[in-house]
């Protein structure tokens, strides 16, 4: 997906969830004194937000083409007076001034892809005053062992099956070392245990997104289990607001992570999930053990390959930070 096209911003600019969650907390913190940095700011929804509530100045800071259309839909609104479209990386910009509001929408696909947060944070520590807000203010990422035959046989297992008398078999290797996103499709999962917290992140201190992460599930219910669904949570205000494909829809997509082979699960049997992702690295993740250990993935043979853009269309059926499903 390019972010210079319009396609690319419709899901985020027109996401009603989100953009509500986010008008909320923007209500309860903005003043007639506000000085806001909407970053990756798209098409200024929530810049725009800022400067309807009240803010005395708003910059909208987009690298992408789209600028062009931003800056009409700004004058179009008339909040010209108050809201600036720079068009550029903010760690190639010079803001004329601090601020005390970042809202932003750096957070990826189960909190860590596309590798935005970098940008976020300094945005942060060289712009935000003493005791400025950011919006959102933290983020767990969350994970849940699900049964999901379906899916995984269309997307997974399919390698196995002949066709047209060719012998896929080699493939499934790949395919289940392969994130797969997707916005709507994982509802149809079954849990098999209740979502865990995995990662917990303070985004008014956080220096790093090096995930190292590691936890436990007792199942709850029986079922075939085929791997683990992840997504993330973020703290907007006092509210929270989950992208489970368990939630109300937003534009983010969660991820599943695939077993080489189904496993039977049954109520009451241990089972373990690690997550290793190092900054714009590869992602690789353990599987359970029959009896309740963990077996880790060798990273060498195992480790997650970053997905081409036509790679995670074709796989997934989204794109990077939310898409179709």
């Amino acid at each position: 997906m390019s972010y210079d096209s319009i396609i690319g911003h419709r899901t985020m600019a027109l996401d009603g969830v989100r953009n509500a969650a986010y008008q909320a907390a923007l209500e309860s913190i903005i003043t007639p004194d506000s000085v806001v940095l909407d970053l990756g700011a798209g098409l200024g929804t929530l810049g725009m937000l800022a400067a309807r509530l009240g803010a005395r100045r708003v910059y909208l800071v987009e690298p992408s083409n789209v600028v062009s259309v931003t800056r009409e839909l700004v004058h179009r609104n008339g909040l010209q007076a108050r809201v600036r479209v720079l068009q550029g990386r903010i760690e190639d910009l010079e803001l004329p001034e601090p601020v005390d509001v970042i809202t932003s929408v750096m957070t990826g696909n189960f909190l860590l892809s596309e590798d935005l947060l970098p940008s976020l944070f300094h945005a942060r520590d060289k712009y935000l005053k003493p005791g400025g807000r950011l919006l959102p203010s933290e983020a767990v990422m969350e994970v849940m062992p699900v049964s999901l035959p379906t899916y995984y046989a269309e997307h997974v297992a399919c390698w196995q099956q002949p066709h047209l008398g060719l012998d896929f078999g080699a493939a499934q290797e790949a395919a289940t070392n392969s994130i797969y996103w997707s916005r709507s499709k994982f509802a149809a999962a079954t849990p098999l245990a209740p979502a865990q917290p995995l990662l917990h992140m303070d985004l008014d201190a956080a220096q790093s997104t090096h995930c190292r992460a590691t936890t436990e599930f007792s199942l709850t219910t029986d079922g075939s289990l085929h791997g683990w669904l992840g997504w993330f949570r973020m703290q907007l205000g006092e509210a929270w607001l989950s992208t489970s494909p368990f939630e109300p829809l937003t534009h983010w997509g969660s991820a599943f992570l695939p077993l080489p082979q189904a496993q039977d699960g049954h109520a009451g049997d241990a089972a373990g999930f690690s997550l290793l992702r190092p900054p714009g690295g590869p992602w690789s993740w353990t599987e359970p053990h029959p009896h309740g250990r963990l077996r880790p993935r060798d990273p060498r043979r195992h480790g997650r390959r970053d997905l081409h853009q036509g790679d995670c269309l074709a796989a997934a059926g989204c794109a990077p930070g939310g898409g179709a499903g």
